[in-house]
This record gives C-alpha cells, structure tokens and sequence, in this order.
C-alpha cells in the first residue's frame, strides 16, 4: 500500500532516493483511434530519477502534478507513433480508460521484450493511479542506495520498516519481497534494459 511506500521514505536513513510504481491494463484513445491491453503506469515524480528510460519529447511530471492528482501523462513511443507520427505530443489529449489526460512528455524508443511492445504504455502520477483505481494495489518501491557498499545496510533497515509498518511477527516470515539490482541481471537482460538498485515488492 501507499503508506509502505511512506513509510520506507521517511524512516530510512541510507536510502537516497525512493520512489513507487504501480501497474495495471488500459486502452487508450485518440480521436477515432484506439489501442488495447496497454500498460499504465502509477509513477511517483522522483521516479524520473530512478528510472533508465530517458524523455524524448516533452517532460516528466512534477512532485506538483502528483500531489495534486493531476491528469497528466507520458506516453510510450509506440503509443506516440500510432497516434502523434509527427513527433512532439506534448500538449494533446488522450483519453486514458474513461478519463482525459493531458501528455506532458514521451520516452524513447525500448523496442520489443519476448515478442511483446516494451513501449505500448501510458504513465500517470502515482497519486492520480490511486484516486482512479483504489488505494488496494500492489506498490514496487524502487531505492537506490546512498553507497553501494552500504546495499546490505540498505536492505536490512527496508526489511525492518516495511516489517514493523506491515506488523509482521518475530519468527514469521516477511510477507513482501526484496530483490537487488544483482539478482535481477541475469532475468532483466532478457526482458528489459531498465534497472532499479533496489527493488521492494509489496
């Protein structure tokens, strides 16, 4: 839930930056076009810092934009060459599910990921997710480490906030899941290019 995610960004003290995604399944409208089964995105702002992939037109949202809720958005390439092939779609309206949202920036180009789009997505502000799709969901939050040498001290000190924040009992074991960078390489080199120092399931 949203509170680990706060919890986890208050209270560690060797974290450096932390941010949360959350993930389910749109369509997404332009005029009389329209695409299915793509993915949308719950990004919180910082996220622009965590994640690999770079804005090729436009901007990320601001801290602003998502503390506000606002109906903003970036877009996948694959998702600005169906429906903006003349390049900058910042500006323009889409409609996201049943809601309007204004596109302030779309990434680069990933390419296909095991014979599937890697760049058919739409990503809103996280708070905006939550106010359309229920507070319910399952949050990734992403944390890089303030020294690399310290990443054992780092996931130590999540493991017991997010324990003590979920109420997890002495003996019982966590009921999320903690994953590194390292332990994703061999998996991640197969499917994706993008990469988190931390990865926190919960």
């Amino acid at each position: 839930e949203y509170t680990d995610l706060e919890a986890v960004a208050q209270r560690c003290r060797t974290c450096r930056t932390i941010g949360g995604t959350v993930a389910a399944q749109t369509r997404v409208r332009f005029e009389d076009a329209e695409l299915q089964d793509v993915e949308l995105f719950g990004h919180t702002a910082n996220m622009a810092e965590i994640d690999t992939r770079t804005v090729q037109f436009g901007r990320y949202f601001t801290d602003s934009e998502d503390s506000h809720a606002a109906q903003v958005c970036l877009i996948g390439d694959s998702i600005r060459e169906k429906f903006f092939p003349q390049g900058d779609p910042a500006g323009r309206v889409l409609r996201v599910g049943s809601e309007e949202f204004t596109v302030v920036g779309s990434m680069e180009r990933m390419g296909a990921v095991l014979g599937r789009d890697a760049d058919s997505f739409v990503i809103i502000p996280m708070r905006t997710f939550l106010r359309l799709r229920g507070s319910r969901n399952t949050i990734t939050i992403n944390v890089q480490v303030v020294n690399d040498r310290q990443l054992a001290d780092t996931i130590d000190e999540a493991r017991l906030i997010l324990r003590g924040q979920r109420r997890v009992a002495a003996g019982q074991e966590d009921d999320f899941f903690v994953g590194t960078r390292d332990s994703y390489i061999a998996l991640w080199q197969s499917i994706s290019g993008a990469f988190f120092a931390v990865f926190i399931l919960v």
